[in-house]
């Protein structure tokens, strides 16, 4: 299911979803930087599940997870080396342009239709004033 929920924003079944814009960006920016990445989506995916996974078990080094110790979680070490998350993570790049907004700019662009068909919030919201109809997160 949360795959599932992920996909409504992350992932078209086509060449310009934002999964693809990211790969070709990451391999294109690393190519300036004379590294050979050839990142795939799957390899993608795990990246941004173990960013993911990094909010929820918050460890002081990233090299953590692929501890050996028992209370580790495995899932991040079993679908990645370290060294191959940390290559994808330096040459992690959205877009060239001029100024910061527009590294974003194709980002926010490929995920405008997403979120204005998926993640409209309906009437009824209410922040900060007590009200039977608001909405709690």
């Amino acid at each position: 299911m949360p795959l599932s929920f992920f996909s409504l924003f992350f992932d078209d079944d086509d060449d310009d979803d934002v999964i693809h814009l990211i790969c070709e960006q990451n391999n294109l920016y690393a190519m300036q930087k004379n590294v050979q990445l050839d990142l795939t989506e799957s390899e993608l995916f795990v990246v941004i599940g173990g960013l993911l996974l990094s909010g929820y078990t918050n460890y002081p080094n990233k090299r953590m997870y692929w501890s050996k110790e028992s209370d580790a979680p495995t899932i991040l070490s079993d679908s990645i080396r370290c060294n191959r998350f940390e290559t994808i993570l330096r040459h992690l790049h959205l877009n060239d342009g001029s100024d910061r907004l527009a590294k974003l700019r194709p980002l926010l662009t490929l995920l405008e239709s997403p979120f204005k068909k998926h993640g409209g919030i309906g009437g009824n919201l209410s922040i900060g004033e007590k009200s039977s109809n608001r909405r709690n997160f």
